[in-house]
């Protein structure tokens, strides 16, 4: 921790302020995994991200000037940056946060529009372009960009007999809600559902954004169980059709709600950067289950507490 002190200095040096560095801290953390580049992580070989300051976006477009999502090249025409994306053959500067429509004065209050991501052309590690970066005036964070990886969720084991029991009929087969040693695991690790039954067995007016690896948009515990936009669900059925609006469908490429996110009818799938939240993997589908899942449907088996939104 000794050593980590003087580096976060550096790297937060013109954090605004006691909130503005804590909060540059931790978007310096989702990025770039800590001070020391992300100890035991594989880096992405061709790009780093960074976040101006103040003073380098005021260099760049002006005390007033908004930021382009995109800077083809990195010519900024503030020289210390743009020497550096020389350097390294820069191509290309990407906003991370896309522009936020209504909400993009609250994105420029947080610093949200100075995040970029740098990609180059040059052989040089992630890290030596980062650290390039980092001593250039004009730049509050760098760090490399890290590859996603799924994380394993360790099982746990089981519960008591519940005072509500759905009649969905693979209910008992989870133990995560209710685990009385079903599966030969250890009774009570879990979730302590029936617990929570005795409190509320939910309520459609509660809307619960789900950030995982998406969903099967098509499972039958799932349907009219989902939050819809109405700005968006062009159509006006209550539900997501992800057809172009040309064939009845709610796909009509526009942002109709101004909120920086073209048809997201029940969500966004930012894996893929479309509306469609169905992006690969089971987990999502599970998770949003527990929350969302039909109850009493005869089908499977869930514990809806919301409604959802991916």
């Amino acid at each position: 921790m000794d050593t980590m002190l003087p580096r976060l200095s550096s790297i937060l040096r013109s954090a605004e302020g006691a909130l503005g560095t804590l909060f540059a801290f931790l978007l310096f953390a989702v990025f770039g995994g800590g001070t020391a580049f992300g100890q035991g992580q594989t880096a992405v070989g061709d790009r780093v991200q960074i976040k101006l300051t103040p003073t380098g976006k005021a260099q760049f477009v002006g005390e007033e000037g908004a930021l382009p999502t995109s800077v083809s090249n990195a010519r900024t025409g503030v020289s210390a940056l743009d020497q550096v994306a020389q350097a390294h053959g820069v191509t290309q500067m990407e906003r991370v946060f896309r522009p936020a429509g209504k909400h993009e004065p609250r994105h420029v209050e947080w610093g949200l529009d100075r995040w970029y991501t740098v990609q180059y052309q040059s052989d040089a590690a992630p890290e030596a372009v980062a650290r390039d970066y980092l001593d250039v005036p004009q730049v509050a964070a760098a760090s490399p960009v890290y590859k996603k990886k799924m994380t394993e969720i360790r099982k746990s084991p089981p519960d008591e007999e519940p005072s509500y029991v759905p009649d969905d009929p693979e209910y008992d087969q989870q133990w995560h809600y209710n685990n009385t040693g079903q599966t030969g695991g250890t009774p009570d690790a879990d979730i302590d559902l029936p617990e929570a039954h005795n409190i509320t067995t939910g309520t459609p007016n509660v809307v619960i954004s789900i950030v995982d690896s998406g969903l099967d948009l098509d499972h039958p515990d799932f349907q009219g169980m989902l939050w819809i936009n109405e700005a968006e669900d062009i159509n006006n059925n209550g539900q997501f059709d992800p057809t172009p609006a040309s064939e009845g469908g709610d796909l009509d490429g526009v942002d109709n709600d101004n909120n920086g996110f073209v048809d997201d009818v029940v969500g966004y799938n930012h894996a893929d950067d479309d509306p469609v939240p169905s992006a690969s993997g089971d987990h999502g589908t599970h998770v949003t289950g527990t929350v969302a899942a039909k109850n009493d449907n005869g089908e499977f088996g869930a514990a809806r507490t919301a409604r959802a939104c991916g």
